[in-house]
Order: C-alpha cells, then structure tokens, then sequence
C-alpha cells in the first residue's frame, strides 16, 4: 500500500512539474537536466522494482523463468 502511494505521488509531482514547466516556463527556456529529472521522477519507482520492460509486454518472464511469455 505504501509504495503505491509512493508511487503516485512521485508521478503526480512530475506531471505537475511538467504543466507549469510547459505552462509558465515554456520548453525553449527549461535545462534538458530538468526534463532528465522528471523522467526519472515518474518512472523511478516503477524501475526499482523492475517492473518495466524495454522490450515489450511478450518478453516478460513467467513463473517457469523463460522470456517468451509461454508458460
């Protein structure tokens, strides 16, 4: 439950973050380390616990530890 909430709260940040940066700073005047930062914030929690996958949904592992997404 916790980490759910963390979760959330880190990407509604970043999301907000976004707005006002699009909103009153405006993209041409924003540092790309910022953008950098709020990638991180939004997905940071999804990628310490290793739930996100480059590859695709198909190549997740499955309880018998093949990639191939078959059981």
């Amino acid at each position: 439950m916790g980490e759910s909430i963390w979760t959330w709260i880190t990407r509604i940040c970043a999301v907000g973050t976004l707005v006002y940066l699009m909103a009153v700073v405006g993209f041409d005047k924003t540092p790309t380390w910022a953008f950098i930062l709020l990638i991180g914030l939004f997905f940071g929690p999804d990628a310490i616990k290793g739930n996100i996958s480059l590859l695709g949904a198909g190549t997740r592992k499955n309880g018998n530890g093949n990639g191939n997404g078959k059981p």
